[in-house]
């Protein structure tokens, strides 16, 4: 496809159930998986962005998802960022 940065595909992102589903189906698959919480940070690099996350990433994330676990707001950021997006 042809990229684009309109706002209406981002609000798409942050605001679709499908995303949302998305993001909670994938979210659950990393924590099934991993042992600890930076083991679901990089599950989730892995299987939205094809790569590990640095130091920095891991850190936000674990910050992003905090005490509550919430893998899901993870998932769905790392699928409404450009790298996703733009992935060649």
């Amino acid at each position: 496809r042809d990229p684009t940065t309109t706002p209406v595909q981002q609000l798409y992102f942050l605001n679709s159930p499908f995303v949302r589903t998305a993001a909670a189906g994938v979210a659950r698959q990393a924590a099934r998986d991993a042992a600890t919480a930076r083991d679901v940070v990089r599950l989730l690099y892995r299987r939205v962005l094809l790569r590990d996350p640095t130091t920095a990433e891991t850190a936000a994330g674990l910050a992003l998802a905090g005490e509550t676990e919430a893998w899901d707001v993870l998932a769905q950021v790392l699928l409404a960022g450009n790298e996703f997006l733009f992935l060649n």
